[in-house]
């Protein structure tokens, strides 16, 4: 638990962060960043992050939403992520990053898509991404081992869209966070005690039974966020859903870049690299689960796709576009 400490170094702190991934730690790192000359503490539950969705991410970055401050604070993403190291105050030891640009591919196969898909691009454009209307015809010609006979057309950027190393960025984040003085602790918020008026949080009760006595709470606790914020009286709508993806290694690797390529059904594949592929997708059940239910499905590719490269009946769902 490198960087952890047991028990608080202070009974009281001006911000108390809940939860240690990657948005818990840039929080922490960018108040440091921006003056604030309080006592920081972020709560973490689990040090080691194994299962925490900072971990679990694809690390992947785009720019095609249907609003303009989604794809802002997209832009000024990609541009921290590239500039990592002079944002960290130049800092020799901080890795120079780039976004490996193999692109989202969103695939329409109804005019209704297409319609969203259009005024999503003209959003898109008139913020300054690159993305581009590709029609079948143009698809077949990019990426000539696609089937898009069904197809009406596809929305595709490849600048400033793509993977990048995000497990680096939440590194530095955190470490950055810690030398400006940042507080971490290994433990489990389990309550919130509130103002006897009830419109502020006092204090965090952790599982350790200790009382750390608060100014402001941050919730940063992902997929346990609506659990933290019910705590304080607060209804959030986040549920813990399943997704469910395999890495696959190509006996013949494609010529060419595959971009994150979002079938209709659901269904995607992108490059890892080195004839590498992810493939991924959910049950078309798809309830809320248990935080820690990470049960993999391994009849799930099968149930999507019974009968690999030929597309039928309604189950189908064209697991295998891209081969």
């Amino acid at each position: 638990m490198q960087g952890f400490s047991a028990e608080p170094k202070h009974a009281t702190y001006d911000v108390v962060i809940i939860g240690g991934a990657i948005m818990g730690s840039s929080t922490a790192w960018w108040l440091t960043q921006m003056g604030f000359a309080g006592r920081i503490l972020v709560v973490e539950r689990d040090p080691s992050f194994a299962q925490a969705a900072t971990t679990l991410s694809f690390s992947c970055i785009r720019q095609q939403f249907s609003t303009e401050l989604n794809i802002r604070i997209s832009q000024f993403g990609a541009d921290f992520v590239q500039s990592l190291r002079q944002r960290m105050g130049g800092d020799d030891r901080v890795p120079e990053l780039k976004i490996q640009n193999f692109g989202y591919l969103y695939l329409a196969d109804t005019e209704d898509f297409a319609a969203t898909l259009r005024a999503n691009q003209r959003v898109q454009a008139a913020a300054g991404a690159g993305t581009r209307i590709l029609t079948p015809d143009q698809i077949g010609a990019e990426f000539p081992f696609m089937s898009t006979d069904d197809l009406v057309l596809g929305s595709l950027n490849t600048v400033d869209e793509g993977y990048f190393d995000g497990s680096t960025v939440f590194d530095w984040f955190r470490r950055k966070a810690r030398e400006a003085g940042v507080d971490y602790v290994a433990d489990e918020v389990m309550g919130l005690d509130l103002s006897p008026a009830g419109d502020r949080v006092t204090g965090v009760r952790l599982n350790s039974g200790r009382t750390v006595g608060c100014g402001t709470v941050v919730n940063a606790s992902g997929t346990r966020g609506a659990k933290v914020a019910a705590m304080a009286g607060i209804a959030l709508p986040i549920q813990a859903r399943k997704r469910f993806n395999w890495v696959i290694q190509a006996e013949t690797p494609l010529d060419r870049s595959l971009p994150l390529t979002i079938d209709p059904s659901g269904v995607f594949v992108r490059e890892v690299g080195g004839g590498t592929y992810m493939a991924g997708g959910h049950a078309d059940v798809d309830p809320e689960v248990a935080f820690d239910d990470f049960a993999m499905d391994h009849g799930l590719a099968r149930q999507r796709h019974p009968h690999p490269g030929v597309r039928g009946g309604e189950g189908d769902q064209r697991m295998g576009r891209a081969v």
